[in-house]
C-alpha cells in the first residue's frame, strides 16, 4: 500500500512510518492534517512547486526535527507546527507574508529562528509556549506583533524590534523572563496591555524623545534611555552592512512603511553626509 494518499496534486495523508520522508514531486498542496500526529518522521523533504500547506499539516509530529519549506509556498494554514517538541531546524518560505495563528505553538525544542524578509505580521500565539526559544530574527518589513505572539517564551533573550514595526499586541511577550533591554522604534504607535508583563529583566527601554515609544516607556518602565537622533538603533559596521540597511529601508519606503523624509534622513545618517 502506498505511503501517500493523494488526490490530484494534493497530499491528503501520509500513512508511512519512515524517519526521512520525501514528498513526491508534483504535489502542490498539503491538505489539512496531512502529517498530523505522525510520530516517526524526523525530517520531511518538500518538493519545489508546493504552493499551499494546510491547517495542522505537521501538528503533533513529535519526532520531527528538520523541515525546510520551499520558497514556492505562498499560503500556510493555522497551527502548522503546533506541538512539535523536537523541532529545531526549520525554515519558512520567503514568499509568505504572515506567520499564522499558532504556527509554532508549544514547539518546546525550538531555540532559534530566522524569519523571511517578506513577513509583515506574526499572528496570534505564533510562538506561544516555545519555552527554549532564545533568539528570533524579526524581518525589517514586520509591522505587527499580534496578541500573545511570544507568550511564555521564558528564555527569549535577543530581539531587535524592526524600524517598520507599528503595533505590539496584548500580552505579546508575556512571561518573557529572560528578555533584556529593548529599543522602541519611532514608528511604533500602539503597545497592548500586559505586552511585557512578567518580563522581570526588561526594566530598560531605549527610545527617541517625542515618540509614542518614549511616552509609553516613561509611564511603564523603570529605566528609559534617550536614543539620540543621530544614532542608529542598531550598530552598522562596514560598507556591506550600510548597503544592506539602505536596501532594507528602500523596501520599507516602497511599501509605505516609512516616509521619503524619514528615508532621506536615515540615508544621510548612514552615509555620514
Amino acid at each position: 500500500m502506498s505511503e501517500f494518499e493523494i488526490q490530484g496534486s494534493t497530499l491528503i495523508r501520509y500513512k508511512g512510518s519512515q524517519a526521512r520522508v520525501t514528498v513526491p514531486d508534483g504535489i502542490t498542496e498539503l491538505g489539512e492534517s496531512a502529517f498530523e500526529d505522525c510520530g516517526t518522521p524526523v525530517e520531511i523533504l518538500l518538493p519545489q512547486g508546493l504552493k499551499k500547506v494546510g491547517d495542522w499539516a505537521f501538528k503533533g509530529c513529535t519526532a520531527l526535527e528538520v523541515l525546510h519549506m520551499p520558497d514556492s509556498v505562498e499560503e500556510m494554514g493555522l497551527n502548522v507546527f503546533t506541538d512539535c517538541p523536537a523541532l529545531k531546524d526549520v525554515a519558512l518560505s520567503h514568499s509568505l507574508k504572515t506567520v499564522e495563528w499558532g504556527t509554532f505553538q508549544d514547539c518546546t525544542g525550538l531555540e532559534e529562528i530566522d524569519l523571511p524578509n517578506n513577513i509583515t505580521l506574526i499572528d496570534f500565539q505564533a510562538f506561544s509556549g516555545c519555552s527554549k526559544l532564545k533568539k528570533v530574527h524579526l524581518p525589517d518589513r514586520l509591522t505587527e506583533l499580534a496578541p500573545e505572539a511570544f507568550r511564555d517564551c521564558y528564555r527569549l533573550e535577543e530581539v531587535r524590534l524592526p524600524v517598520g514595526l507599528k503595533k505590539i499586541g496584548v500580552s505579546a511577550f508575556l512571561n518573557g523572563f529572560s528578555l533584556g533591554p529593548l529599543y522602541l522604534p519611532d514608528g511604533l504607535g500602539a503597545i497592548g496591555d500586559q505586552a511585557f508583563l512578567g518580563c522581570s529583566k526588561l526594566t530598560h527601554f531605549l527610545a527617541h524623545p517625542d515618540t509614542y515609544g518614549w511616552a509609553w516607556a516613561q509611564k511603564n518602565a523603570s529605566v528609559v534611555e534617550a536614543q539620540e537622533k543621530e544614532e542608529a538603533p542598531a550598530p552598522v559596521s562596514g560598507v556591506a552592512s550600510v548597503a544592506e540597511e539602505l536596501k532594507a529601508l528602500k523596501e520599507l519606503l516602497d511599501l509605505g512603511v516609512v516616509t521619503q523624509e524619514e528615508f532621506d534622513a536615515k540615508k544621510k545618517q548612514l552615509l555620514g553626509l
